[in-house]
């Protein structure tokens, strides 16, 4: 009988919706983080998209332009998530007015509009093979960033 138990215990659940999306928000803001990343003085740092502190990498925070929890239509896209230092993104809520600035400066007026209309078109939430698909492409990328 406590085999049968100790065999269900270990039989591994199906992954839930809520589930994907945790594991999709820590590998794509590791991904971001990284991407953002440069070696300096013997060190990673990351430039804040906002400020422009130079930030240990370890210190810094994948912030988004959209907030992920307003606008869940752009929660996981790249373009939407930089290197951010934790003073920006958490205290200062993102500092908006600076990540606007940088963000016009990037894309333009058109491309920020366009972005604007894809944050607020509603979208669709993802599927949980849409979010496994994400999850593969962001691993992959992971790891293809960190062979160096």
């Amino acid at each position: 009988m406590a085999d049968k138990a100790l065999a269900h215990n270990n039989k591994k659940k199906p992954d839930t919706k809520a589930s994907l999306k945790r594991k999709l928000r820590v590998i794509l803001h590791k991904y971001i983080r990284l991407r953002d990343a440069y070696f300096e003085d013997g060190a990673w740092w990351v430039k804040c998209v906002t400020c422009g502190e130079r930030i240990p990498y370890k210190a810094s925070t994948a912030g988004h332009f959209f907030p992920a929890g307003t606008y869940p239509a752009v929660r996981f896209a790249e373009w939407n998530i930089n290197g951010q230092c934790i003073r920006c993104n958490k205290y200062q809520h993102g500092a908006l007015i600076l990540y606007t600035i940088e963000m016009i400066r990037r894309y333009g007026i058109k491309g920020l509009d366009h972005f604007y209309q894809i944050a607020t078109g509603g979208g669709k939430d993802l599927s949980i093979a849409e979010l496994q698909d994400l999850i593969s492409i962001y691993t992959e990328k992971l790891e293809a960033i960190t062979k160096f």
